[in-house]
């Protein structure tokens, strides 16, 4: 900010005079269909003169909004910069008022499309932002004259909208949530993203009968012990416990935690659909916990060309040096 006082200072301001015959000398300039060059020329140092005295304009202009976004201080006056080259085109010194007047309207509008662009994570089309200001406004005006939150119908009545206009203004987002942000709902910690569901259906809907629930349990009973206590406790209780609080208790960190999850709810589908098993590769637990192993029957390499073949038997061959007939996970 200092730097544009600084750049302020050094132009003097416009007398009323000085102000109309540059405004004639850029609208001539702007006017002509063919201008020459030397016409050229005196329109641009006429613009930039203009555009340089007025500077103290839109410092003035952007300083009002620096309380509602402070870390766009510069942007501000960039964007008023640009609403100032804007008025200057567009002044009629004919028309008799003074360009303080007519270009403090461009100055505010552009700072204003500024901020409505920048001050959403979610950018809301222009009119969609200028309709949720208006409604913000007409509802303080009313609830300071009726001392009560207005009615819907107030609304509209305020506004001269229809109700179905009311009601997608109101139903619009207008504010974000990071899903890092800590879970104040939740006396044991964790974050937001842990208490929102997952996409695609529960594990639980896709049962509907009771043969489908002896099939699903028969299937959880098939995994290590810690998937079991993970399926269990994230998707069989009533209560879960937060990903931070069951992590601490198997003595592996969250990101694990979520990788073992997902490794057993895809192993969990491939047995309800009949499919052999196949373990995932997975990292070893940190600070210890449970071990994982699934049983392995080695590939047939018949069915495989020379190069996998090579390669399978190298795998079955390291797989049971760790373990003979298991992999620890």
């Amino acid at each position: 900010m200092s730097w544009w006082h600084d750049q302020a200072g050094r132009y003097p301001l416009l007398t009323p005079a000085q102000e109309i015959t540059l405004g004639q000398q850029v609208r001539a300039w702007l006017d002509d269909p063919d201008p020459s060059p030397a016409l050229i020329r005196r329109g641009q140092r006429a613009r930039e003169r203009f555009v340089r005295a007025n500077l103290r304009l839109v410092i003035n202009v952007a300083d009002r909004y620096r309380s509602v976004q402070p870390q766009y201080a510069d942007d501000l006056i960039q964007a008023g910069n640009m609403g100032l080259i804007t008025a200057v085109t567009k002044f009629d010194p004919a028309r008799g008022y003074k360009f303080s007047t007519y270009a403090f309207w461009w100055i505010r509008q552009a700072i204003h499309s500024f901020l409505e662009c920048h001050s959403r994570s979610i950018r809301l089309p222009t009119t969609h932002a200028a309709q949720y200001t208006r409604l913000q406004a007409t509802t303080l005006q009313l609830r300071e004259r009726l001392n009560r939150p207005p009615t819907r119908r107030e609304l509209a009545d305020a506004t001269g909208w229809t109700l179905e206009t009311i009601d997608r203004v109101l139903t619009r987002p207008t504010a974000t949530v990071s899903l890092d942000a800590p879970n104040l709902s939740r006396d044991d910690g964790g974050t937001v993203a842990e208490v929102i569901a997952a996409p695609g259906p529960d594990l639980l809907d896709l049962v509907d009968s009771g043969d489908q629930v002896e099939r699903l349990m028969a299937a959880i009973e098939q995994l290590s012990p810690m998937s079991q206590r993970i399926i269990e406790d994230q998707f069989l209780s009533p209560v879960a416990t937060s990903q931070h609080v069951l992590a601490r208790e198997l003595g592996i960190g969250r990101e694990q935690l979520r990788t073992i999850r997902a490794q057993s709810l895809n192993q969990l589908r491939l047995i309800l659909r009949g499919r052999q098993l196949t373990p995932p590769a997975q990292p070893a637990p940190i600070g210890g916990g449970d071990q994982i192993a699934l049983p392995i029957s080695a590939p047939d390499a018949r069915s495989c060309s020379s190069q996998q073949a090579a390669y399978r038997r190298r795998r079955v061959a390291s797989m049971e040096q760790v373990e003979q007939g298991c992999l620890v996970l």
